[in-house]
C-alpha cells in the first residue's frame, strides 16, 4: 500500500529531501505492519461470538448447534513442523422423543471445549454427565449415559462400550449416538430371580443418528409385574423406532394397518416394535401333569404406537393330562387372541385329545364270519381340536367355530362281523359354530376314508371322499363316492362283478365353497350300482349287465323313495361274431334333461368287419315347453373286407349314416391343433329351433392302409319348416400312416385337414384348410387357408402374418409367406429378432410406431415373403470354419387408413428389409493344461467378419414418404474397419 501511495503522489518532491521523507515515513508504516503480523505468529487470533450453525429438525427430535467462541492458534511444535488450529467452545441440545416438561430437563447437553475444525473433517463432543429423564411417571425413565457399562451386568445381545456422543463439520451435523437404559421402578416390575429382587430391571438401548434412530432395545432379566402374581415375562427381541424413512430389520407392517386416507409408506412408522416375547404362566395355575413341561404365553410381532397396541398372544402347553385322569388323554396345545389397534381381532384355541383304554379292546370272532376270521385291531380315537372367536363390530355379536379333526387314520368295526372294517382318514373332522350364520347354530361331520371287505366278496374297497352329515340344509353331501377296481364274488354257480358303486346327493350346488340347496327342497341321496353276470364263461359266452339306483328323500328320517333301473348292458361272444350293446338311463340332467342313451357293437369274425352303433333318446323341459329329441348314428367298419372303389387301389374302409331330431352341434370350430370332429352324440346338445338333420360318412384307403387314408363326412340338418339349415364337410388325411375309422387327428408324415360350414340363418360360410408334413425333420412346413364371409366382414387368408405358412430345409433355409384379402388382423408385421439386433432396436416394431399407431384392422390386402438361412462350414479340426446368417423379406399393406389422408380412401405401406452376417475364421491348436495332464487346447479367432442391415420403408400415393437405413460392420483379423450408418427420407407422412 505505501508502494502505490508513493506512486500515486502527485506532490512528491523532486528533491532530495521530500524523497528522503517519504521513505522514511515508509518504514515506519512497514515496521507496525511487521509487528503486527509477528504478534499473529506468536499469540494467535480471538474471535468472541455466538456462532449458531444450521438447525437441524428431523420429524420427533431435533439438534441445535452454538459456537460460543472460536480462536486461530499457530503454536510450534517442534523445529522441523507447525500446526495451525482453528479452536471452537460448542454447546448442543438435543430434544428427547417423545418427552416433553416444564423445567426443561427433557433437553440434552452436549459440550466441548477446545474443540478443533478441520474443515469437512468430522469431530465429537461427548455427553459428559449423565441426564435422566421421567418417561411414565413413578413407573419408567430413561437415562441418557455418557457410556454403556464395559463388561458386568449382561447386556442381554446389546453392544456393550458405545458411548453417548455428537458428530459435525463445518457444514453442520454429520452423527450422533445416544446410549442410555430405560429405568423400570421397583414399585411396577422386579427381577424373576429372587436372589435379585432388589434391583431394577433395566432396558439398554444404543441409537445411531445415521442408522435411521433405530435401536434394538436389551432388557437386563426375565421378570415379574406388580399386581400380576407370578407370571414371568421374558422380552427375547425387541425394538424402538424413531425412524420415518426406514425400518428395523425383520419389521413388517400388517396389511390394511394404515387408513386408506393416510396412504403412508411401511417406512413411516415409529414406536415400539417386540417381533418375540413369552410369558410363563404360575406353577398354580397351569394344567400340565407333565413335570419338565411348563405353560408358556408366546407374543408375536406386537406394535406399541399412536394407534395403540397391536398383536397376537399365543399360550402353548397350558394343559396336558394324561391317561390317569379317568382314561383321558388330553392336551390343550394353543391358545391365541389378538389385538388390532387396541381392538379385540379374534381368537384361537387348539389341541388334542386321546382315549387310550380303547386300545385295549381287542378283536374277537363274530358269527358268521367263518374262517376264524378274528378281523382288524381297532386303535384308539387320536382327536385334534381347533376353535375360533371373531367378533362382528357392525352387529355387536362375537361369532365363534370349533372343529375336531382324526390325528391319524382311524379303523372302525362293522357291527355284528369282523370281516369289514371302515378306515377314516385323519383329515375328517367335525365342526360347530355360528360362524356361517349368526342367528343358528351348525353341526356339521365330514368324512373321508374307505370300506374293507375281507371275505369272498373279493372287494378292494369302497372310498368316499366329503361325506358330509350337517344339521344344516343340505343335511347330506358327498362329493365322490366310488368303488376302488372291481368286486367280484359267485351266486349258485355265476360270477357276479360288481363294476361301480356310488352315492349321489343331485339336490344340491357348491356356492363358493359352501353346499347350498333350495329352501323347500328336501334332502335326497341316490345309491348307484352297476354289476355283471357271467351266464356261460369263455368263447361262447353270454354276460349280462344292469346299473340301478336306489332313491331316498329324508323329512324326519330317511325312507326309501323307489328304485330305477338306469343301465341295461349284453355282451355275446361266439365264434363267428361278438356282439356287445347297453343302454343308460339319465335323468334331469342340466343338459339333456330325462331320456336314455345306447351304444353297440357287432363284429363278424368270419368275415372281418363289424358295425358300431349310437343312439340318444330323450326329452327336456325349459320355460315350461317340452322338447323331444334323438340321435343315431352307425359306422361299419369294412377294412377286413377288401371293397374296392376304384382301380386301381382306392379300397372302401369304413360307411357310415345317421339321423337326428332337435338336436345340433357347436358351428365354426377351429382345426388348428389339427383336429376335426365327426359326428358322435356327445358333441350335439337339444335344440328346438333345428328340425331334422343327417349325416353321411366314408372312409378309404389307397393300396394299404398305412400308406394313404383318409375319412370325410358331410352333415345337413333343416329347419322347423324344412328350410336348410346348416350344411358341414369335414375330412382328415394321413399319409405313410394308418389311421382308425373314428380317428379325429391325422399325424401321418403327411397330414391335411378340412373343415367347411355354412350356417344359414346367420348368412355365415367359414371354411379351413390345413396342411403339415414332417419328413424325418429334414424337410418340415404347414399350410393354411381360411375363407370367411358373413354380412359385416369376409376374408380370404392363405396364411397370416401370425401364423404363416412356412418350409424349412434341413434346419439351414426356411420360407415363409402369407397373403391376406380382406378383413386385415394386424396393422404391420413385428420386427424380426435379428433385424432388431442389427438396428440396435428392442421391442420396436418394424416400419414406424405411427403407422402401428394410425392404421387399425380393417379391409384391404396385405401380403409377405421373409427368407432365413443359418449356415456353417469347416474342415476337419475347424481349421478353416465359416458361419452366415440372412435374412431378406418384404412386407406390403393396402388398406383404408382410420384418418383420411389425400384424396384417396386408400393407402399402401411397404417395407423391405435384409440383414446379412458372417465370419471366415481359423483355429490354432496350442499347447496347455487340462486339470491333470499337458494336453492342446483350440482357439478360434475370425480371419474376416462383418455384417450388412438395411431396412427400406414407404408409403404411397399422395403424400410420398421413403425412410431408408444401411448398416455396414466389418472387423479384418482384429483391426475394426470404419462403420457404415446412413439414415435417410424423404417426402411426408399423413
Amino acid at each position: 500500500a505505501e508502494f502505490e501511495n508513493l506512486k500515486n503522489n502527485a506532490s512528491l518532491s523532486n528533491d532530495v529531501a521530500g524523497l528522503s521523507a517519504s521513505f522514511e515515513d515508509f518504514s515506519a508504516k512497514g515496521a507496525a505492519a511487521l509487528e503486527h503480523v509477528a504478534g499473529l505468529m506468536e499469540n494467535g487470533l480471538a474471535v468472541a461470538m455466538p456462532v449458531t450453525v444450521p438447525y437441524l429438525d428431523n420429524g420427533p427430535f431435533s439438534i441445535r448447534i452454538m459456537f460460543d467462541s472460536l480462536r486461530f492458534v499457530r503454536k510450534k511444535v517442534n523445529d522441523q513442523e507447525r500446526d495451525d488450529k482453528t479452536l471452537v467452545d460448542v454447546d448442543a441440545k438435543f430434544n428427547f422423543p417423545f418427552a416433553t416438561s416444564s423445567d426443561g430437563s427433557h433437553i440434552v447437553h452436549f459440550k466441548g471445549k477446545d474443540v478443533p475444525l478441520q474443515g469437512s473433517s468430522p469431530v465429537r463432543i461427548y455427553l459428559l454427565s449423565t441426564h435422566k429423564l421421567d418417561l411414565m411417571k413413578n413407573r419408567v425413565a430413561v437415562e441418557i449415559l455418557p457410556a454403556l457399562p464395559k463388561g458386568g451386568q449382561s447386556m442381554a445381545g446389546c453392544t456393550s462400550g458405545d458411548s453417548t456422543w455428537l458428530e459435525f463439520d463445518c457444514n453442520g451435523v454429520r452423527d450422533m449416538s445416544l446410549c442410555g437404559r430405560f429405568l423400570f421402578s421397583t414399585s411396577f416390575i422386579t427381577p424373576a430371580n429372587p436372589a435379585r429382587s432388589g434391583d431394577t430391571i433395566t432396558a439398554n438401548f444404543s441409537f445411531m443418528y445415521s442408522s435411521g434412530m433405530i435401536a434394538k432395545v436389551c432388557f437386563s432379566d426375565s421378570f415379574k409385574v406388580k399386581g400380576c402374581g407370578d407370571f414371568v415375562f421374558t422380552v427375547k427381541d425387541a425394538i424402538v423406532d424413531l425412524s420415518a424413512d426406514q425400518n428395523g430389520y425383520g419389521f413388517s407392517l400388517p396389511a390394511g394397518y394404515w387408513d386408506e386416507e393416510a396412504s403412508l409408506p411401511e417406512e413411516a412408522w415409529m414406536g415400539f416394535f417386540l417381533s418375540e416375547m413369552s410369558v410363563t404362566f404360575p406353577k398354580n395355575l397351569t394344567l400340565n401333569n407333565d413335570p419338565s413341561a411348563k405353560s408358556s404365553l408366546a407374543v408375536k410381532n406386537v406394535l406399541i404406537d399412536d394407534y395403540g397396541f397391536t398383536g397376537s398372544f399365543f399360550l402353548n402347553e397350558f394343559v396336558k393330562t394324561n391317561s390317569n385322569n379317568a382314561g383321558l388323554d388330553l392336551s390343550l396345545d394353543t391358545i391365541s387372541v389378538s389385538f388390532w389397534q387396541g381392538d379385540f381381532s379374534d381368537g384361537l384355541i387348539a389341541g388334542r385329545a386321546n382315549v387310550p383304554f380303547l386300545d385295549e379292546n381287542k378283536s374277537s370272532n363274530a358269527k358268521g364270519d367263518g374262517n376264524k376270521n378274528s378281523g382288524a385291531e381297532m386303535s384308539g380315537y387320536n382327536l385334534g381340536f381347533r376353535g375360533r372367536i371373531g367378533y362382528n363390530a357392525a352387529q355387536d355379536k362375537f361369532l365363534y367355530s370349533i372343529s375336531a379333526s382324526l390325528q391319524a387314520d382311524q379303523q372302525f368295526k362293522v357291527p355284528f362281523t369282523n370281516m369289514a372294517t371302515i378306515t377314516v382318514s385323519k383329515d375328517s373332522y367335525l365342526e360347530v359354530g355360528n360362524a356361517n350364520d349368526d342367528k343358528s347354530f351348525e353341526a356339521a361331520l365330514s368324512l373321508n376314508g374307505s370300506l374293507d371287505i375281507n371275505s369272498t366278496l373279493s372287494l378292494k374297497g369302497v372310498r368316499f371322499e366329503g361325506l358330509r352329515f350337517s344339521t344344516m340344509k343340505p343335511h347330506v353331501t358327498v362329493k365322490s363316492f366310488s368303488l376302488v377296481g372291481t368286486a367280484g364274488f359267485t351266486v349258485g354257480g355265476f360270477g357276479i362283478e360288481l363294476k361301480k358303486l356310488g352315492l349321489k346327493t343331485p339336490n344340491w350346488s357348491m356356492d363358493g365353497g359352501t353346499a347350498t340347496m333350495a329352501e323347500n327342497e328336501k334332502d335326497k341321496a341316490d345309491l348307484e350300482l352297476e354289476a355283471q353276470i357271467s351266464l356261460m364263461a369263455g368263447e361262447g359266452g353270454i354276460a349280462a349287465g344292469v346299473g340301478l339306483a336306489v332313491h331316498a328323500e329324508h323329512e324326519k328320517h330317511w325312507k326309501v323313495k323307489g328304485l330305477t333301473i338306469n343301465k341295461i348292458m349284453l355282451d355275446l361272444d361266439f365264434s363267428a361274431f361278438h356282439f356287445m350293446g347297453e343302454i343308460e338311463r339319465f335323468d334331469e340332467d342340466k343338459v339333456y334333461g330325462d331320456g336314455f342313451r345306447g351304444a353297440l357293437m357287432l363284429t363278424l369274425k368270419e368275415f372281418g368287419f363289424g358295425v358300431q352303433g349310437e343312439a340318444l333318446f330323450g326329452k327336456k323341459v325349459t320355460d315350461g315347453k317340452t322338447t323331444k329329441y334323438w340321435f343315431t348314428k352307425a359306422t361299419a367298419d369294412l377294412s377286413g373286407a377288401k371293397i374296392m372303389l376304384f382301380p386301381p387301389g382306392v379300397f372302401l374302409k369304413s360307411f357310415s349314416g345317421g339321423v337326428y331330431y332337435h338336436m345340433s352341434r357347436p358351428v365354426f370350430s377351429s382345426s388348428e391343433n389339427k383336429e376335426v370332429k365327426l359326428a358322435s352324440s356327445s358333441e350335439y346338445t337339444p335344440n328346438d329351433e333345428v328340425g331334422f338333420g343327417f349325416m353321411a360318412g366314408v372312409g378309404a384307403y389307397f393300396m394299404d392302409p398305412a400308406l394313404c387314408s383318409a375319412n370325410v363326412e358331410f352333415e345337413m340338418n333343416f329347419n322347423t319348416h324344412w328350410g336348410v339349415n346348416y350344411v358341414r364337410l369335414a375330412g382328415i388325411a394321413s399319409i405313410l400312416k394308418e389311421m382308425d375309422i373314428n380317428a379325429t387327428k391325422a399325424d401321418g408324415m403327411i397330414a391335411g385337414w378340412l373343415i367347411a360350414e355354412y350356417d344359414r340363418p346367420n348368412k355365415t360360410f367359414h371354411a379351413e384348410i390345413g396342411a403339415e408334413i414332417n419328413a424325418f425333420s429334414i424337410l418340415e412346413g404347414s399350410a393354411n387357408m381360411t375363407i370367411h364371409s358373413d354380412p359385416d366382414d369376409w376374408y380370404f387368408w392363405m396364411g397370416t402374418r401370425s401364423n404363416p405358412n412356412a418350409l424349412k430345409f434341413a434346419g439351414l433355409l426356411t420360407a415363409k409367406s402369407y397373403f391376406m384379402l380382406g378383413v386385415i388382423e394386424t396393422p404391420m408385421p413385428p420386427m424380426r429378432e435379428q433385424l432388431a439386433a442389427q438396428l440396435g432396436y428392442s421391442g420396436v416394431d418394424a416400419g414406424s410406431e405411427t403407422v402401428q399407431n394410425s392404421i387399425t384392422t380393417g379391409h384391404g390386402f396385405a401380403f409377405g415373403i421373409a427368407l432365413e438361412a443359418d449356415g456353417k462350414l469347416s474342415i476337419p479340426l475347424d481349421i478353416i470354419y465359416a458361419h452366415f446368417k440372412l435374412l431378406a423379406g418384404t412386407d406390403v399393406l393396402v388398406t383404408k387408413p382410420s384418418q383420411p389422408c389425400g384424396s384417396l380412401d386408400w393407402r399402401l405401406y411397404g417395407q423391405a428389409y435384409l440383414s446379412a452376417n458372417g465370419a471366415v475364421g481359423a483355429s490354432v491348436y496350442l499347447p496347455g493344461w487340462c486339470k491333470w495332464h499337458p494336453c492342446m487346447k483350440k482357439k478360434k479367432f475370425d480371419i474376416l467378419s462383418g455384417s450388412v442391415t438395411t431396412l427400406i420403408y414407404g408409403e404411397a400415393p399422395s403424400p410420398i414418404y421413403v425412410q431408408g437405413e444401411l448398416h455396414v460392420k466389418c472387423k479384418l483379423f482384429f483391426i475394426k474397419l470404419p462403420k457404415v450408418d446412413i439414415g435417410v427420407s424423404a417426402g411426408r407422412k399423413c
